[in-house]
């Protein structure tokens, strides 16, 4: 099942994902005591980011039930301009009450991308404690949208598109020259819930391909997001819809 949230600008979206974490931290904490969620990088999720560490959302949410995990992360150290950890422990991490033990960062001091892989693919293992053969159910995983329709760290034509039995790989993007650790599609799609966020008119085009019964743009890396059994959900701003076909 597919939903479409559409804000007036990238604050409101912020603003309407975080009351959307809240809402699903609660029930699953709730329900199972846990909520097992991969965050995303990229500059719509630290407005999400932002809200979630602010009275009154921040209050609202059972921060010693949350474990976190994230989506792919740059081969940067921890503290480095571009990782994708430090931005979210900088604006949400370091400002809420969530134990240390349920944060689980990919591990950048590993400099070897392939081992790296292996060692965070170990760590979901340990926390989810699957079955033979079963693939580990994040309660939400947060993505985003780039420009030319990737997500995570899942770029066109790139080798962990193809990826069938990993959760997690390392992967080449030859136009920024540079590799990542990503989790992969097999394990993404068993999400419960998926959230897609995008912003900004730039995003509009390939938004538009998305969400078009015509025009399916299977040749964005965004397009093989497909819940096995979960619920997808975007939340644009309308900046990002602009291409879409007016109510």
């Amino acid at each position: 099942m597919n939903t479409m949230t559409i804000c007036k600008d990238i604050e409101a979206l912020g603003k309407e994902t975080a009351k959307q974490f809240a809402r699903l931290a609660e029930q699953y904490v709730t329900q199972k005591g846990r909520f097992t969620v991969a965050l995303s990088g990229g500059s719509t999720p630290q407005v999400l980011y932002k809200y979630l560490s602010l009275p009154p959302i921040r209050s609202e949410i059972p921060w010693g039930g949350i474990h976190i995990f994230w989506g792919d992360e740059r081969m940067v150290p921890p503290d480095h301009p571009d990782s994708n950890f430090r931005m979210a422990n900088e604006i949400l991490l370091k400002k809420v009450p969530i134990p240390d033990e349920n944060i689980f960062a990919m591990p950048m001091k590993e400099t070897d991308p392939d081992r790296a892989a292996e060692m965070y693919e170990a760590a979901i293992h340990d926390c989810f404690d699957p079955d033979e053969d079963e693939i580990p159910v994040f309660d939400l995983i947060l993505l985003g949208i780039g420009e030319d329709g990737h997500t995570a760290s899942l770029f066109p034509q790139t080798a962990a598109l193809n990826e069938e039995d990993a959760w997690v790989a390392k992967n080449y993007v030859p136009k920024l020259d540079k590799t990542r650790l990503t989790l992969t599609f097999p394990l993404i799609n068993q999400a419960k819930n998926i959230f897609f966020l995008a912003s900004g008119e730039k995003k509009a085009p390939v938004i538009q391909g998305l969400l078009s019964s015509t025009q399916p743009a299977m040749h964005y890396p965004a397009a093989k997001v497909k819940p096995v059994s979960g619920k997808l959900s975007y939340f644009i701003d309308e900046a990002a819809a602009s291409g879409l076909p007016k109510p």
